[in-house]
């Protein structure tokens, strides 16, 4: 998927200004994934966080975890967001194709 399609357009954001902000919360939130996830590479190893305790870092890293955690479902909850708008306008789209004379 191109970052682009994520991008709503002028003709979109006509009907749905909401999805301006989203796409911002979304970019912001990869961002703030990938920051966590240089600064944490041990959240990347799939290993339990556990084995990291001795290290005083450990309480950081979990609150780390946790953060990205939520940021995934945030986006999740975004591109559902997304979808239903656009299958919204689709349907106005259809119901304006049978309206045509």
């Amino acid at each position: 998927m191109n970052d682009d399609d994520n991008l709503p357009r002028p003709d979109v954001l006509v009907d749905a200004p909401e999805l301006a902000s989203l796409a911002t919360l979304d970019h912001a939130l990869t961002i703030v994934t990938n920051a966590l996830l240089a600064a944490h590479p041990e959240l990347t190893t799939g290993e339990d966080l556990c084995e990291f305790a001795h290290d005083g870092l450990a309480l950081q890293t979990w609150i780390a975890d946790a953060i990205i955690g939520e940021a995934g479902l945030l986006q999740s909850t975004i591109t559902r967001y997304r979808r239903l708008v656009r299958l919204r306008r689709q349907r106005a789209d259809a119901s304006c194709d049978n309206n045509d004379f």
